[in-house]
């Protein structure tokens, strides 16, 4: 693995989501060049920035943040995280892609034209 684990996907296209490393193979993980990164998954309204939402832990569905009570979230201490929706994410790192803003699939950045797009500010 490089960097910090975020969530794992089932495949590279059209996949399930579950938290990180528990049992499927394709890791969508970040780094920074300074400081550390945590990740928290938990209710809505995390204190860190949320990624995205998941159904459940393992073999879900995933939405933007907020939609699911498993809230995927990203801190730093460098920095406060921004993550965000878009077509494309520009010079932002992009983590991965969705099917839809809820009930949705995942894959790697390619997959989808729905991006997870974060940076630290």
């Amino acid at each position: 693995m490089l960097g910090t684990g975020i969530f794992s996907m089932s495949a590279t296209s059209n996949a399930h989501a579950e938290q990180y490393n528990t049992n499927y193979n394709f890791h969508v993980c970040c780094s920074i060049t300074s400081g550390t990164l945590s990740v928290n998954i938990g209710d809505s309204n995390c204190a860190e920035d949320g990624v995205i939402s998941l159904s459940a832990l393992t073999n879900a569905h995933a939405g933007d943040y907020g939609s699911y009570s498993n809230d995927v979230c990203l801190s730093s201490t460098s920095g406060n995280i921004d993550c965000y929706y878009a077509g494309s994410c520009s010079a932002d790192a992009c983590l991965a892609s969705m099917s839809d803003t809820t009930n949705a699939h995942v894959a790697d950045c390619n997959g989808y034209t729905r991006k997870v797009c974060c940076r630290v500010i």
